[in-house]
């Protein structure tokens, strides 16, 4: 699938660590959850499914927690296989727009699979119902 067309204003960096930490530090923000909750429960899911957030399969702790979502610290950032973790717990795909919005891309959610399933269905029966008429007119 092609990336969506962006406009000659949206340049995008490829350098994405600012944006994806200000993302992460956003969402823990407007979280439901307590800082000390995420972290509690990205420990328990990540157990769950055996995914090591740290080296060592340590859990994860609040100091490392803090570096991985400061925006001015960018010599820590949230490894690859702890981004869905996060991003399940706090029920918020920002940060993973993030990483993909320079290509042109964002995450889909039901609502949207929902609308691009039902885009597709109204011009499959509107192609269907022209090309009807074309082989009417032809007979």
């Amino acid at each position: 699938m092609n990336p969506a067309q962006m406009s000659l204003f949206e340049i995008p960096t490829f350098n994405i660590t600012a944006e994806f930490k200000s993302a992460l530090n956003d969402v823990t923000k407007s979280s439901k959850l307590s800082r000390e909750e995420i972290i509690d429960q990205m420990n328990a899911l990540a157990a769950r499914y055996g995914v090591c957030l740290l080296k060592g399969n340590a859990k994860l702790t609040m100091a490392m927690f803090e570096k991985w979502i400061n925006p001015l610290d960018t010599s820590r950032t949230m490894p690859l296989k702890a981004v869905p973790i996060f991003c399940r717990i706090t029920q918020s795909y920002e940060p993973i727009n993030a990483i993909i919005r320079p290509l042109g891309l964002f995450v889909a959610g039901e609502k949207e699979r929902r609308t691009l399933k039902w885009a597709e269905l109204y011009h499959a029966e509107r192609n269907a119902r022209a090309e009807r008429k074309s082989l009417e007119s032809n007979l």
